[in-house]
């Protein structure tokens, strides 16, 4: 992974001046890179910060996942993929926690 960044840099590097922005996911991580070029002055800023969606994904009971994850279409009409907006997904999953939860208040009732 570093080699393809460092000759995607380099390229760079040999290019007129430039003002690029990018994010990379490494390993559920989040790598924000800013490369800056005037003349033959270069900024590079590198910040490395946890992929704040998949931790909670990550953080969820994997029956209320594949729960949420097989009635998103039902429930939203849209399409479930990876570029799904996450909070529509964080709706979803709050509407089957809270079918579980009456699910249960009905069976202690």
């Amino acid at each position: 992974m570093s080699e393809e960044i460092l000759k995607e840099l380099l390229a760079i590097f040999a290019e007129d001046d430039i003002h690029e922005e990018t994010e990379v996911n490494v390993d559920g991580k989040i790598l924000n890179i800013s490369l800056v070029k005037e003349d033959n002055d270069i900024t590079l800023k590198l910040s490395y910060k946890e992929d704040e969606f998949e931790n909670y994904i990550n953080s969820l009971d994997q029956d209320i996942f594949v729960e949420a994850c097989e009635k998103f279409e039902d429930l939203t009409g849209e399409h479930l993929d990876n570029d799904v907006d996450h909070d529509t997904f964080k709706s979803v999953v709050n509407q089957v926690i809270s079918a579980k939860i009456e699910e249960l208040k009905k069976q202690l009732g």
